[in-house]
């Protein structure tokens, strides 16, 4: 909320909140690269492409549909595996609770690992 925000900025300087971001920029690129790769190898897979350029797709509008759906749902997934437990090191260390992201993991790692993924369900 706002007044916690406020609170925490006027006990920890406004620097505070940017602690952790760094835990999210070496999540970003390999979680885009898993999502990417794997949208483009689901719908090669669901959809093959012909070579013949002048050739009317085979394919009906719902298999398309449905292909690009699911290569959308399962590729979402493999992204936010990885997205959410980089978010939820970087909350904690915003909040305080962790001297740095490698003390945040070996604690959460030490304590069943199970709080990496708590907020995977509401992504």
């Amino acid at each position: 909320s706002y007044a916690a925000a406020l609170d925490l900025v006027s006990k920890r300087g406004s620097g505070f909140l940017w602690r952790g971001s760094t835990t999210l920029a070496w999540a970003v690129i390999p979680a885009h690269a898993a999502l990417f790769s794997t949208y483009e190898t689901i719908l090669d897979i669901g959809l093959p492409r012909r070579h013949n350029n002048n050739q009317k797709s085979e394919y009906s509008g719902q298999q398309v549909a449905m292909v690009g759906f699911f290569a959308g749902s399962f590729s979402g997934l493999i992204h936010d595996l990885i997205m959410v437990p980089a978010e939820t090191i970087k909350q904690r260390l915003q909040l305080g609770y962790y001297k740095n992201a490698s003390h945040a993991i070996r604690r959460m790692a030490r304590n069943g690992g199970h709080s990496f993924f708590r907020s995977l369900p509401t992504t």
